[in-house]
C-alpha cells in the first residue's frame, strides 16, 4: 500500500490543494473509509496553510487599519479562511483505528481527528452537516456504491465539496487492461477484502445530483489493472 500511496501522492497534493482552494471555507470535514489514515498527512498541510493565510490576511488588516480605521472592522471579518478544526474519519473495520490513531499522532492531529465505526452506506450524520467530504480508494470495495455517494451528497452543505480518488474500469480504447480487469477480478475480491477492478465509479459520480463534477481520468504508472483512476471535486449545488 506505501508503494501505491507513493505513487498517488502528487495527485493527492494537487486535489486536496483544489479541495482547499483559497476563499473556501472548510472548518470540518468527513472522510469516508479513512482506513489507517494516509491522507492525514494532507490534512496538516492544508491546516497550516489556513494558518500562514491567516496570518498573511490579519497583517494585510494591520496595515489597512493605520490609514483607513473605517474600513478594518468590515477587512477582519472577510480575511483570510476558516481554519479546519474537524475532521472525521469513518470507517466500517475496527480494526483500522488504532493505524488511524497513530497516524493522526504522528501528524499532530489527536485534537482534531475523530474516528467513527460506521458505513458509507448509512451515514450517522444529519442532512447538511459538512464542508468537504473525502472518499479516496474507496468505492472499489463499498458494497452499494450508488448509495455510498447518495449519503455523501447528503450529509454536504449546499455549495460543499467532495474529494474523488478512484481506480476505475479502464475505457474501451483501452481494450487489453479492460479485459484483464474482468478477468481477474473475482481474484482480486478475493484477495484484496472485496475490492473490485472493473467499476465504472465516473458515471456513479455524474449520475448522483451534484451540481457540479469535474472529475478527470489518469493512469498510474506501474500499476497496470489498477492503473486507470479518476480525481476530482464534485461539489454540491447551492
Amino acid at each position: 500500500m506505501d508503494f501505491y500511496e507513493d505513487q498517488l501522492a502528487s495527485v493527492k497534493d494537487t486535489l486536496f490543494n483544489n479541495l482547499f482552494s483559497p476563499g473556501l471555507e472548510i472548518t470540518n470535514l468527513l472522510e469516508v473509509g479513512v482506513g489507517s489514515g494516509p491522507n492525514f498527512r494532507y490534512y496538516k498541510q492544508q491546516q497550516q496553510q489556513q494558518q500562514q493565510s491567516s496570518k498573511t490576511s490579519a497583517g494585510a488588516v494591520s496595515d489597512t487599519s493605520r490609514t483607513q480605521s473605517s474600513s478594518s472592522s468590515s477587512s477582519s471579518s472577510s480575511g483570510g479562511r476558516g481554519r479546519l478544526t474537524s475532521v472525521v474519519g469513518l470507517d466500517p473495520n475496527p480494526a483500522m483505528q488504532q493505524y488511524a490513531r497513530e497516524s493522526a499522532a504522528a501528524q499532530g492531529l489527536e485534537g482534531v481527528v475523530q474516528l467513527v465505526e460506521g458505513s458509507g452506506e448509512a451515514l450517522p450524520y444529519p442532512d447538511n452537516s459538512f464542508d468537504a467530504v473525502v472518499c479516496t480508494l474507496v468505492l472499489c470495495s463499498v458494497p452499494n456504491p450508488k448509495l455510498a455517494v447518495s449519503e455523501m451528497l447528503r450529509v454536504l452543505r449546499p455549495g460543499g465539496r467532495l474529494a474523488v480518488l478512484e481506480h476505475v474500469l479502464a475505457p474501451p480504447d483501452r481494450r487489453f487492461i479492460r479485459v484483464s480487469q474482468g478477468i481477474l477480478n473475482p481474484v482480486q475480491r478475493l484477495l484484496a477484502d472485496g475490492c473490485n477492478l472493473n467499476r465504472d465509479t465516473l458515471v456513479v459520480y455524474r449520475e448522483a445530483g451534484f451540481g457540479t463534477v469535474e472529475v478527470e481520468s489518469f493512469e498510474a504508472k506501474g500499476l497496470f489493472v489498477i492503473a486507470p483512476h479518476i480525481v476530482g471535486i464534485a461539489t454540491k449545488a447551492l
